[in-house]
């Protein structure tokens, strides 16, 4: 799990213990391998996801908005995943973190990827 934190992020040996106690807690048996299917179903279903997330935020009545908040270390999802979600998404709506955060910037910057959220959500609720 520490490869996918940032240089100066990543996790002590216990807090890595618990996060697998807590991802595993009251999981199925084969948590792993629903979770590895996801990289195929990315593949599947890319034209479906990526229209879904087009047309719910061009909706007449109630659109929905999207935010993506991302830590740019992260090397499943990180900035070459943002250059190419702002090609793909017609309004894209991103906040980068600091270069040094990776896949996890709950955990990693707490505190930036909360005001993030809430600024979002004050956006679509005024």
């Amino acid at each position: 799990i520490n490869r996918v934190f940032g240089p100066t992020t990543k996790r002590s040996e216990q807090e890595l213990n618990e996060i697998t106690s807590l991802l595993f807690y009251n999981a199925p048996y084969n948590l792993l391998q629903q979770l590895q299917c996801y990289l195929n179903e990315r593949i599947t279903h890319r034209d479906r996801w990526v229209n879904a997330m087009n047309k719910v935020q061009t909706l007449d009545e109630n659109p929905i908005p999207i935010r993506l908040i991302d830590g740019p270390f992260d090397p499943i999802s990180g900035k070459h995943m943002v250059k190419r979600y702002r090609e793909i998404i017609d309004k894209p709506d991103t906040r980068v973190l600091a270069e040094n955060i990776g896949h996890y910037p709950n955990l990693e910057d707490p505190e930036n990827t909360l005001r993030h959220f809430l600024d979002f959500h004050t956006s679509i609720s005024a």
